[in-house]
């Protein structure tokens, strides 16, 4: 089988490219052809060659939303595919409004769901409907990243005279990230004194919880002091954050700014406690956090909260929730993650969660649905 999959954007700001590179290696290693349609940038292109050289990259360059379909369609029938499978739905991935071939099954990800994102203007919310819509009519299946996608599709499509499939397929681990070798652990364990690491990686924006993390380890620094937190990412938010850090946070609070992937390591390895926050709004209950799955090979608490695919992936009993919006309920977990032995191991395997896992799942729910493709 010929798999072409296309995305959008840099990988830095955009992150539905992962799934595209954390599959590439093991559809290659079961005897599928992989592209990637890839917008040219140097970030990009570090991406595909660390992660998934095995896989072919077709290149676009940055331009209008016209001209970019234009050249992604080009590219598609050049690479003459039997699977399109498309990262993420908007007007610059709308590669199949006129049929390329009849015989190309084309796929859309759905790794959130943008018409409810609060923040969001009205009209921006409204077009986002309204190609949630469309997407159920003119592509063949849906992958969805989280649980609230899956029966929000499944609902939708169950309505239509044609139903189409939908898989459920979380984010995965990327082998390339626990695999590199922590080039610069010591240069760090210099820089921290050997305190204790408090890491968030994410999107810098207060809907994400930056700020409320602010808030939270500034009530731990007034229990003790044994701790930095590191904050990794960028977003909207990202200089009025910085503007808060530098009004006496910067002894335990560090911005390192841009971390090179093959970077990750040493600070995740570094790391006694991850964070991911969530918040019991339709945004949270339906995207899926991809660094829930970057931090699990690395064993150690995460505090999070039981909302979305976090209560999917550690169910009613874990020790690390904390209660949104209730007043040192984050700073109590991160005190109780911060205190568990050395021993601690926690109560799930991350290896059921590889991109070969994802893998194997995806091509079962092909060739039940789509026999003919091999």
């Amino acid at each position: 089988m010929i798999i072409c999959y296309v995305t959008t954007g840099d990988i830095l700001a955009i992150a539905t490219m992962k799934r595209a590179t954390g599959m590439a290696k093991p559809l290659y290693q079961a005897g599928h052809a992989v592209f990637i349609i890839a917008q040219d940038t140097p970030n990009n292109r570090h991406r595909l060659l660390l992660e998934c050289p095995e896989a072919e990259a077709l290149w676009f360059k940055s331009g209008s939303v016209i001209n970019e379909v234009r050249q992604k369609r080009k590219l598609i029938k050049q690479c003459e595919p039997d699977l399109v499978y498309v990262c993420a739905f908007g007007f610059r991935n709308w590669v199949n409004f006129w049929p390329i071939s009849k015989k190309i099954i084309y796929i859309i990800e759905h790794s959130e769901l943008r018409s409810k994102i609060n923040s969001s203007p009205l009209p921006r919310r409204l077009l986002d409907t309204l190609l949630e819509y469309i997407s159920l009519f003119i592509f063949q299946g849906s992958v969805t990243a989280s649980r609230y996608l899956q029966k929000f599709f499944s609902e939708h499509t169950g309505r239509l005279l044609n139903p189409k499939p939908v898989l459920y397929s979380p984010y995965a681990y990327s082998e390339h990230t626990i695999l590199n070798q922590p080039l610069i652990i010591d240069d760090l364990k210099q820089k921290y004194s050997n305190k204790k690491i408090i890491l968030y990686m994410g999107t810098l924006a207060g809907n994400y919880g930056i700020f409320d993390m602010l808030n939270e380890v500034k009530k731990l620094h007034d229990r003790r002091n044994d701790f930095i937190f590191i904050v990794i990412g960028s977003g909207r938010d990202k200089q009025k954050m910085l503007d808060i850090i530098k009004q006496g946070m910067g002894d335990y609070v560090d911005y390192p700014g841009y971390v090179a992937e093959e970077h990750l390591s040493s600070y995740f390895k570094l790391t006694n406690v991850f964070v991911s926050p969530l918040y019991d709004t339709i945004q949270d209950w339906a995207r899926c956090p991809s660094k829930l799955y970057m931090y699990l090979p690395y064993q150690k608490p995460i505090v999070t909260c039981k909302i979305g695919e976090a209560a999917e992936l550690f169910g009613d009993n874990y020790e690390f929730y904390f209660k949104p919006k209730e007043p040192f309920s984050m700073a109590s977990i991160f005190e109780k993650a911060l205190s568990v032995s050395e021993n601690w191991k926690p109560n799930f395997s991350f290896l059921d969660h590889s991109w070969d896992k994802r893998t194997h799942d995806f091509l079962a729910w092909i060739s039940k649905n789509w026999p003919h493709l091999k």
